[in-house]
């Protein structure tokens, strides 16, 4: 789908990497629904062309994302969208917005090993007792 709008969005903000911005680009294009958890992306060659960025750039803005989890490529097949927990969306509550197409964006500002207390336990199905990670 080409749209000049999509082109916009690749815009990188100082201090920004190009790669960066056409990450965010792509994500937003996820959230919006336009490639569905499952379905595949275009080729890295047509989204290079598109965006008109270079192939290598491209690239890494795929491995971001891959890294980020929202993506995920499957050697001979392609780069698909990866499915949420029990195959539903992982960005089922991001539509909820006003359609502003922003994507909500996470920061760990904590992070704390501990044992799992009885009632954390139970939640988590795991034993009283073990490790278990605080966010």
């Amino acid at each position: 789908m080409e749209s000049p709008s999509h082109l916009a969005l690749v815009d990188s903000s100082p201090g920004m990497r190009r790669y960066a911005a056409l990450a965010n680009a792509l994500r937003v294009r996820v959230v919006a629904g336009e490639w569905p958890p499952g379905s595949a992306l275009p080729a890295e060659s047509l989204l290079a062309a598109e965006h008109q960025v270079a192939l290598g750039t491209m690239r890494r803005a795929l491995e971001l994302l891959v890294e980020q989890g929202l993506i995920e490529r499957i050697h001979g097949r392609g780069t698909f969208v990866r499915q949420g927990i029990a195959g539903g969306s992982m960005l089922r509550f991001f539509r909820f917005g006003g359609g502003s197409n922003e994507v909500p964006q996470s920061r760990i500002i904590q992070r704390q090993s501990l044992a799992a207390p009885t009632a954390v336990a139970r939640g988590l199905g795991v034993a009283p007792g073990e490790p278990v990670l605080r966010l």
